[in-house]
């Protein structure tokens, strides 16, 4: 569970959706609500042809850091965080598609649908 004392944690971000919509809101349904959007940017990016190959980290990420306490740290397995990416968001780690079964959870069923009739879904 997130941490109550962020300014926008679940718990205060739905309270702030429903006082503005009018719209009951539980923290989990925001959480769900956060994930669905980001899953539909990806799935909007599959469609257009984005395949694993495209997904990489910050140059910032992935060069030593030139100064302070963090001087000449950077990301040693930039691939490997990928990998543990794709596996947070249900996605494939060789295609970088979207699995079936995340878009089902969410209820994207239509955009599975679509995904599939282009050949673009993970099973």
């Amino acid at each position: 569970a997130a941490p109550e004392s962020g300014v926008l944690s679940p718990r205060r971000l739905a309270k702030l959706y429903t006082t503005l919509t009018g719209i009951q809101m539980s923290p989990q349904e925001i959480l769900e609500a956060g994930e669905r959007t980001w899953q539909l940017k990806k799935a909007f990016n599959v469609r257009e042809g984005f395949t694993r190959e495209h997904d990489r980290l910050p140059k910032r990420m992935v060069t030593p850091i030139l100064s302070g306490p963090a001087k000449g740290l950077k990301v040693e397995n930039p691939e490997g965080l990928i990998d543990e990416a794709y596996d947070a968001f249900g996605w494939d780690k060789r295609t970088g598609y979207i699995r079936r079964s995340t878009l089902l959870r969410l209820k994207l069923d239509d955009v599975a649908k679509q995904l599939e009739s282009m050949g673009r879904i993970a099973e």
